[in-house]
């Protein structure tokens, strides 16, 4: 992702320096000079920058420049967004989003494949009733798993969108 960010940010930089340049070209074909320089030129020379001022006398037009630097950045965003969107996301880095504790459980289910006692994912993590109990609640709330009552304790399975996620990813098998 970095070298697609560098790619992005130097082809962004090379449009601007492209309508930089263009833009200080046509302030330079635009320029007047002063009475007193006309004055200590010589025909030649005067003549010289008369034909010099009516080559140069379209500088490149306001819309032209526009162009290029849109198409410039159209180019660099299109790239950036069509190799961001075709590369798979990596699970670790989706599970280093979610607190820890959340993170040791969902861990666990996949180990287990996507689904565990409440008790046996106590004992792993080493935490109390309480704390457990809490934690699931809280996991069932954003979605993250879902609880099916066994007599005097809980089945904790992923979520089906969870599951279904984790699957296309290959990390948990069907």
């Amino acid at each position: 992702m970095r070298e697609r960010v560098l790619v992005v940010m130097s082809v962004s930089l090379y449009g601007l320096l492209v309508v930089l340049s263009l833009l200080i070209l046509s302030m330079h074909m635009k320029r007047n000079l002063p009475m007193d320089e006309l004055r200590e030129m010589s025909k030649e020379e005067i003549l010289a920058y008369l034909e010099y001022r009516q080559m140069g006398r379209s500088p490149v037009p306001l819309s032209f420049l526009v162009i290029v630097t849109l198409s410039a950045s159209g180019l660099a965003l299109g790239y950036l967004l069509r190799y961001s969107l075709e590369k798979e996301p990596d699970p670790s880095k989706i599970l280093a989003l979610l607190p820890e504790p959340h993170r040791s459980v969902i861990k666990i289910l996949v180990e287990k494949g996507g689904e565990a006692t409440q008790m046996y994912i106590r004992g792993r993590l080493g935490i109390d009733k309480v704390k457990m109990s809490r934690m699931v609640a809280k996991m069932g709330a954003e979605g993250l798993i879902e609880v099916v009552k066994m007599g005097r304790t809980n089945l904790i399975r992923l979520s089906g969108e969870l599951r279904d996620s984790l699957n296309k990813l290959g990390v948990l098998k069907p």
